[in-house]
């Protein structure tokens, strides 16, 4: 019976009946968590932020709850029907949360902001299944090169993850070249890497002839350019320290990280 009403509320659709529906599957995940309905439910709250993501210029919130929610499901019950669905709803959230960091990312690139930049750049670390991450590594080590001297060992490790980890990318050459003008080492193509990039371009979702034109009316977000394999992020971002900001000398005792 409660399964029932929050299944009705559920389809009744709506930013109300959806959130009704949330709060009815949550209480009966509460009341009932080893009923092989609860990993339905749990599944079906993720879909509710899902359907409400906006773009990735917009408001991220939904995203971001879509995103917690699906790893719930895939942390609590990983044996569920629901989880390899769920694992691919992750990529595509994933893949808008990154585009939306590397929005701002540009912005302050854009700007003249480097530190800022470079720290946005830094979504690579956390989604390395973004289809853009190569693109954000040649950016991140464009605004280390535009740092100074002192980040010259950080640009050419930008540069050697994009040919080492992204060998098919279009930037891969071009990284190649700077790191010879650097005089660094140029890594080897890791095999995995390279396996995962070939099986991406022949599975990714083509996009038709009047997807961009859709684009203008389209609602939600665009992810016919997320990873259709590899083991999505199951950790929150967390905001790092940036570059610029002077590392504590061992003597005064400071260990942790600086946070809001």
């Amino acid at each position: 019976a409660k399964l029932a009403i929050a299944d009705s509320w559920y389809r009744e659709g709506g930013s109300n009946g959806l959130a009704q529906a949330e709060a009815e599957y949550k209480d009966f995940i509460l009341f009932y968590p080893a009923m092989e309905e609860a990993a339905e439910s749990q599944f079906r709250i993720c879909d509710i932020h899902y359907k409400q993501m906006e773009k990735a210029d917009r408001d991220p919130n939904q995203a971001i709850r879509a995103e917690t929610e699906c790893r719930v499901l895939l942390t609590t019950y990983p044996n569920s029907k629901y989880a390899p669905n769920a694992e691919q709803r992750l990529r595509n959230i994933q893949e808008v949360l990154a585009n939306s960091e590397m929005r701002v990312a540009g912005y302050y690139h854009h700007k003249g902001s480097f530190p800022a930049a470079v720290n946005r750049y830094k979504i690579v670390d956390q989604y390395p299944l973004f289809s853009g991450a190569d693109q954000a590594l040649w950016q991140q080590a464009d605004s280390y090169s535009k740092m100074g001297p002192r980040f010259r060992a950080k640009e050419g490790e930008a540069l050697a993850r994009i040919v080492r980890d992204y060998p098919l990318s279009g930037y891969a050459d071009s990284a190649k070249k700077r790191l010879k003008g650097l005089e660094m080492a140029i890594p080897e193509a890791d095999p995995v890497a390279l396996n995962r990039m070939k099986y991406e371009q022949e599975n990714r979702t083509k996009a038709g002839l009047t997807h961009s034109t859709l684009d203008l009316v389209r609602r939600g977000p665009d992810t016919h350019l997320a990873a259709k394999s590899g083991t999505p992020s199951m950790t929150p971002m967390r905001a790092s320290v940036p570059d610029s900001v002077p590392v504590p000398a061992a003597s005064t005792g400071f260990s942790g990280d600086v946070t809001v």
